[in-house]
């Protein structure tokens, strides 16, 4: 969608398209990575998950208009920016609203659940939107995610919560022995019950600083796909948007199937062998992707084995996604959950 938007809407050269779809993908990600802790931090403080979803999501509604009308580059950057904060707050809060009514035991089945519902969105966003902007047109196709959103906000509006457990700190749980005056333990900026000493203690963990490098690493591989999948199969292969679709339904569709039974292998095992694995066919993969439609390997190029190269890395790659996503909250919330 976004090369269609750069090249159709607003006219560009094409030559800039990926410069630009890079710029864009960037300034999403950036976004998300400075709101992100701000977003968590006034989250946990709100008297519910409710109302911070529901504003997240009107949220995603105003910036998603923004992307869709955009006259001009000015309007299509302010509405990414308000899309990556607002996606964010989406992520945060519903994290945090799964963390209140699970237990650590079953955190890695219950993200494997979680992610097999985001993969069927990642799955139903670039495939439907490349076969309908081909067949009914823009601005249909923009009513599909605009529609998903409003019934998203309904059903934020008929969930129910599960009851908050009350904080220790608070002034009705204190005993008569307890002291009026804050101890120095209390005030002292590495406490862990502090925000200053919480941020600390958890980025002085090696498992949740390899934790934070795994998501990072896979957010950007997924997030690279975006930029150059659809040019460099246009220009190596001459795919349409369908076939770019497709793609991305390929690369998403394992983790429908197999989100679940990975998230039940990090509870049962661990992490770290299932990760490492995965990891390391993913820079073997990555690598075949490269290699197929480069002229520099004439056996790989489309008169030969090209397309069918690129097609079975990307299902190889969808396949490892599932093993290596979901880590990083898994981690965080039982860290979190050892400090509180």
């Amino acid at each position: 969608m976004l090369p269609y938007l750069f090249e159709d809407r607003l006219h560009k050269d094409p030559s800039q398209t990926q410069r630009l779809t890079a710029g864009i993908l960037t300034l999403h990600g950036l976004v998300s990575a400075v709101s992100g802790p701000l977003i968590g931090h006034y989250a946990d403080k709100m008297p519910n998950r409710r109302t911070p979803l529901l504003l997240s999501l009107a949220g995603c509604v105003m910036g998603t208009l923004l992307v869709a009308w955009s006259p001009s580059l000015v309007v299509l950057l302010l509405g990414r920016v308000l899309q990556g904060i607002a996606g964010s707050a989406v992520w945060i809060v519903g994290l945090a609203t799964a963390a209140d009514t699970v237990q650590d035991s079953g955190m890695g089945k219950v993200m494997g659940v979680i992610m097999t519902f985001a993969s069927a969105g990642i799955i139903s966003g670039p495939m439907v939107s490349g076969i309908l902007l081909e067949t009914v047109g823009y601005w249909l196709t923009w009513s599909v995610p605009i529609g998903i959103l409003i019934v998203d906000i309904i059903s934020r509006l008929l969930m129910i919560e599960s009851p908050q457990n009350s904080s220790p700190a608070s002034s009705d749980n204190l005993e008569e022995t307890s002291t009026l005056l804050p101890t120095k333990t209390q005030i002292e900026p590495h406490d862990a019950s502090t925000t200053v000493g919480f941020w600390v203690f958890l980025l002085r963990d090696s498992r949740v600083l390899t934790a934070l490098a795994i998501t990072i690493l896979t957010t950007a591989i997924l997030t690279s796909f975006h930029a150059t999948l659809p040019l460099h199969t246009g220009k190596a292969f001459g795919w349409t948007p369908r076939e770019v679709g497709i793609m991305f339904f390929l690369l998403s569709v394992p983790a429908l199937f197999l989100s679940t039974p990975a998230g039940w292998l990090r509870d049962r095992i661990g992490v770290r062998l299932p990760i490492t694995i995965s990891l390391a066919l993913h820079a073997v993969f990555h690598v075949l992707v490269g290699v197929a439609g480069d002229g520099h390997f004439p056996w790989a190029t489309l008169q030969h084995r090209g397309p069918a190269l690129y097609t079975s890395s990307i299902i190889c790659l969808g396949i490892l996604r599932p093993f290596v996503t979901g880590v990083g909250p898994v981690e965080l919330t039982g860290k979190s959950r050892s400090i509180f």
